[in-house]
């Protein structure tokens, strides 16, 4: 098997945020001295380091800031010279909003919102299980850690005025924003049981699970699918999501079908089966014009046609010492490559490289629409 290990060990950390898209950004902090680099989104050949000493960071358009929680130094990025700025004070910019900004205040550790004419109008601290995220519309709070009674809310970062509310009867496990859109992995428990001995109680362990896409400005419904989403592909505005339609009596599947939605409407991009199918649980990550990338449950990766479901290709990435490896994080090169990160701790060690699917085929689990291993 032939790939190229990477001399680090870490993933961008600009693929769902409004830093500048056009590069990749990865980073190392902590307690020793750490860096940033700028990647080419297409090779990922180096085109900008620099060495940072940071542990905190947030992102903006055309910057980034640090702080290390040791010193409380605020340093500022600019991403376009690579230079370094820093500032006195201990207020670290969190988000912008056109013409009002929140801080976060390193001393009394709240967050504080001011406008143009640097007038404090809010500030706010919330403690678990309240959850706070910033979006363009204004500030989310939610509360999702029960089974029922759940909400999200909507704050006017300009004085702290909800703007609106949501309530929930049941529970939504996972929360991520997108644009101006608010994505919900939700599950409803509104099954009775009928088993002996538990009959017409309420089943807590096997929910209806549904994806869920609010407008962040009213907070209104804009879609909804009878099934939790795996992926959000923001670089190409898909939710992906799989469903299993049968088992054999191995545990293996025996009928998969994979679908891909436009993230602003819910309208299916894709809805195939997979052949052969996918033998274990597989989790579909991100898409490219022919095909739709996925993890299976025992550590293989591959890639689906979106025309026929066929799998092109299925690998098993095998470590320098003969060890079959799972993948914890993975993106997908402008030239086709692959960025593929193992799972952390295991005994021959971690790492990161850039692996050639079409250079690897003779290691492909699926051959002309065979498993080998089948």
């Amino acid at each position: 098997m032939n790939y190229s290990t990477l001399i680090f060990n870490s993933m961008p950390y600009n693929r769902t945020g409004i830093l500048n898209n056009q590069v990749y950004y990865v980073g190392v902090g902590g307690s020793h001295q750490g860096w940033i680099k700028c990647l080419s989104k297409n090779d990922y050949h180096e085109l900008k380091h620099i060495d940072l000493w940071y542990n905190v960071s947030s992102n903006f358009e055309e910057c980034k800031y640090f702080y290390h929680t040791r010193d409380n130094i605020i340093k500022k990025l600019d991403i376009n010279t690579f230079q370094i700025s820093t500032f006195p004070g201990h207020h670290f910019p969190k988000y912008k909003w056109e013409d009002i900004l929140c801080y976060h205040n390193l001393l009394t550790k709240q967050y504080e919102v001011f406008n143009s004419k640097g007038e404090k109008v809010l500030e706010f601290k919330y403690h678990h299980p309240i959850i706070a995220k910033f979006i363009s519309s204004g500030i989310l709070i939610y509360q999702n850690n029960e089974k029922e009674n759940n909400w999200i809310k909507c704050l006017n970062p300009d004085g702290g005025d909800e703007i609106w509310k949501v309530e929930f009867s049941w529970q939504f496990v996972r929360l991520e924003t997108f644009d101006n859109l608010i994505i919900l992995e939700y599950h409803a428990f509104d099954k009775i049981r009928t088993d002996k001995g538990h009959a017409g109680e309420r089943d807590w362990y096997n929910p209806d699970r549904y994806t869920i896409v609010l407008n962040g400005d009213t907070g209104e419904e804009i879609w909804r699918y009878s099934n939790s989403y795996h992926h959000i592909d923001y670089e190409n505005e898909a939710v992906l999501i799989g469903n299993i339609k049968s088992f054999l009596p191995n545990g293996k599947i025996e009928k998969l079908s994979v679908v891909e939605l436009d993230i602003y409407n819910g309208n299916v991009l894709t809805e195939i089966e997979v052949k052969p199918p996918i033998e274990r649980i597989p989790d579909l990550h991100f898409v490219d014009g022919v095909g739709i990338y996925y993890t299976s449950h025992d550590g293989s990766f591959g890639k689906i046609n979106k025309a026929d479901g066929a799998i092109l290709w299925e690998f098993d990435l095998v470590d320098n010492k003969g060890e079959k490896r799972k993948i914890s994080d993975w993106l997908l090169l402008g030239n086709g490559n692959l960025v593929l990160q193992t799972l952390p701790n295991h005994p021959n060690g971690d790492f990161t490289c850039i692996f050639n699917p079409i250079e690897n085929m003779e290691y492909s689990n699926v051959i002309d629409g065979v498993r080998l291993n089948a």
